[in-house]
């Protein structure tokens, strides 16, 4: 496939996103997989396997439409670290394995199985051998250290994600990766100061290659003026004022997190219209999960403001 043709079945597939109309008729169902199959989405057993499918499904298409695997690849890659993730846990602490895969990945659950489980690499590309060869250097000694164990899988798979950005020169995805990489450390930042973490142990949890450098957080680390640090983290990235501000007041790490989401998404919509890159294909994915996880938010708890809700174009 080239880029016009994915991008343009996909300009007719944002259509169909979810706009404050659609979130307004679940807070108000009395049955909510009912009124989601109404609204276009394939009903299972449980919201949470309805969920699932639609994103696998989102997946599918997008791989299917993809001129460059190799960067679409880098849209899971959330769901590769939180598989990657649990099974390296199962293993160190002989956890069991069932319901653990998340299926929105690159990794399928039986190459997880094999690499992590046991040590087996065969099967798996030559580049995929590689990263497992490296995961396994850097959890070498931390098996009492689940924290470290996170943070280091964290930091291999941005650092190579983000390499395979730079082979192609896609401004939307390696902005992406950027923001993603910049807001995690931000939400590091502000958890491990909730829990009183040595410096040597914040330091360590880190992910490289963002804007703001390392050294600079560990500066904010060691800095207790929440308007020192809100000036600091604004001059890198000016729109963050407000979510900063609200964290400061609420000291609600959920709603700073999702308000990350929406700024990320809004960044990502200024190459939605680049018909000639990856940026309508990643603005449609990004979009589509924040209306995921919001239906998500809305099934735990209908009560839920829609102000309270991850902000997209069609709920801005």
């Amino acid at each position: 496939m080239n880029y016009p043709y994915a991008n343009g079945v996909l300009k007719v597939k944002e259509a169909d996103l979810f706009t404050n109309a659609s979130y307004l008729r679940l807070k108000d169902s009395k049955d909510i997989l009912k009124t989601l199959e109404e609204l276009g989405y394939e009903k299972k057993q449980t919201i949470e396997a309805t969920l699932v499918n639609e994103l696998v499904k989102t997946k599918d298409l997008i791989q299917s439409l993809s001129p460059n695997h190799k960067l679409t690849n880098c849209f899971f890659l959330v769901s590769d670290a939180t598989n990657v993730k649990a099974y390296y846990k199962a293993r160190i602490f002989n956890l069991s394995t069932d319901d653990l895969y998340v299926p929105n990945s690159n990794f399928s659950k039986e190459n997880l199985e094999k690499a992590i489980l046991n040590y087996d690499l065969k099967g798996l590309s030559k580049e995929n051998q590689k990263l497992f060869i490296k995961l396994e250097q850097e959890l070498k000694g931390l098996e009492e250290n689940p924290r470290l164990i996170s943070a280091k899988i964290d930091q291999v798979l941005f650092n190579k994600a983000y390499k395979d950005s730079n082979k192609i020169n896609d401004k939307a995805l390696r902005e992406y990766l950027v923001l993603n990489i910049d807001t995690i450390n931000i939400i590091t930042l502000f958890r491990a100061k909730k829990l009183n973490f040595d410096l040597s142990e914040v330091l360590d949890v880190f992910i490289d290659n963002g804007k703001i450098k390392i050294d600079f957080l560990k500066d904010l680390y060691q800095e207790d003026d929440e308007d020192r640090i809100l000036k600091e983290i604004v001059l890198v990235y000016p729109k963050l004022e407000k979510p900063l501000l609200g964290y400061f007041k609420n000291q609600s790490l959920d709603l700073l997190e999702r308000a990350f989401k929406s700024y990320i998404l809004e960044e990502i919509a200024k190459y939605e219209y680049d018909s000639m890159k990856l940026g309508p294909m990643l603005y449609y994915y990004v979009s589509k999960e924040i209306e995921i996880e919001n239906i998500r938010l809305i099934y735990f708890d209908q009560s839920i403001a829609l102000s309270d809700l991850i902000k997209g174009e069609k709920n801005g």
